[in-house]
């Protein structure tokens, strides 16, 4: 009896070590998702816009929450634009919550302008929220816009606790999306600084580490609206930081034939009408011969599937975060060894890099 005991003991034991003797398991829906915080200047569609869309519609990739901030639109602009896109494109049950509608530093959306001025780069004739009137409230601006009442409430809470909460809630699990100037993370990370070393990873849409800049001739604008934001998030101990600076943006161009692919694949008449109100739109219009930038959208592409990356340096980075500084708000290399070591991408593949965007898009579904 003793050796049949033991015989039924040793089955159990193999059938442990090996997952194909035991029942199969059905994954749960978001099981094999990573978990990614979204954080940005939203607009209406390219290239905060879609880079969200494509989001959405990715398998791979489980929205936590959408937060906004003050870049490239006023940050309650941008949650208008966020809430406004997730009802059309399958993101009515996410979180979605107004975030920095300032710098951190007070009063530094004042000096911005005259510092284009100064020494102005390549792009310097688009400001961002700073050329155009604040806007305040999003649900007024939400309104006026689309002649319609919202169908989401987004949340109470500010922005930045509510990363700090995400992140202290799965510790080791959560991959942050900073495609806007940092503010919130940068506010998260100095009332929280243990969620540093909780995230999984952050990837970055910012810098120009070894080329012009774009706004000024230094500094790329998400980093210049907010230098002190980004100082403090590029200087905490991440595990894994990446930053998609303007090294590897430069290299990846939208032509007109690309956009109204992309465009005439959409059925839903109302994402169209988003495509047809955004620059991009306008530009191949007035200009077909023209190319567009796509800057955050290859952060989420990577952040959906790494393997894009192609070719890329580890170095320790740093912000010149000193108001009055000559190239206030240019990200750099430096062998300080108390700087983090940070990936940046130079190279990639571009077959697959619009492979993964028409294949997520799913405008409508």
């Amino acid at each position: 009896m003793k050796r049949i005991f033991r015989i039924l003991f040793l089955l159990i034991v193999v059938a442990s070590l090996f997952p194909g003797c035991q029942k199969i398991r059905r994954d749960e829906p978001g099981d094999n998702k990573k978990p990614v915080l979204f954080d940005s200047d939203m607009v209406e569609s390219f290239d905060d816009g879609v880079a969200f869309m494509i989001m959405l519609g990715s398998d791979e990739i489980e929205i936590k929450g959408l937060t906004t901030e003050t870049g490239n639109a006023w940050a309650q602009e941008s949650l208008a634009y966020g809430i406004r896109i997730g009802e059309l494109c399958g993101g009515k049950d996410l979180t979605y919550v107004p975030g920095a509608q300032y710098p951190m530093r007070p009063g530094r959306l004042d000096s911005l302008n005259g510092e284009i001025d100064a020494n102005p780069g390549e792009n310097a004739s688009y400001r961002g929220a700073v050329s155009y009137d604040e806007v305040s409230d999003w649900k007024s601006f939400y309104t006026s816009r689309y002649k319609r009442q919202p169908e989401i409430k987004p949340s109470s809470e500010d922005a930045s606790e509510y990363i700090a909460r995400q992140i202290l809630s799965a510790p080791g699990q959560l991959t942050i999306l900073a495609i806007g100037p940092c503010t919130n993370i940068a506010k998260a990370l100095a009332a929280h600084p243990e969620i540093a070393s909780k995230t999984k990873e952050i990837i970055y849409m910012g810098g120009a580490v070894w080329c012009g800049g774009n706004t000024t001739a230094y500094a790329e604008l998400n980093f210049l609206y907010d230098p002190e934001a980004a100082a403090v998030c590029i200087r905490a101990p991440f595990p894994k930081q990446t930053l998609v600076s303007l090294d590897v943006c430069n290299t990846v161009k939208m032509d007109r034939q690309r956009f109204m692919d992309i465009y005439q694949s959409i059925d839903d008449e109302d994402i169209r009408e988003l495509f047809r109100n955004n620059y991009a739109y306008q530009l191949f219009e007035d200009d077909p011969s023209a190319t567009q930038l796509v800057w955050d959208l290859i952060s989420a592409v990577i952040a959906i599937d790494s393997g894009i990356i192609t070719g890329y340096k580890d170095v320790r980075l740093d912000v010149d975060d000193v108001p009055g500084s000559p190239e206030y708000g240019k990200v750099y290399e430096t062998q300080a060894s108390s700087r983090q070591v940070v990936r940046v991408p130079l190279q990639i593949d571009q077959k697959k890099f619009w492979d993964i965007v028409t294949s997520r898009l799913h405008p409508g579904n």
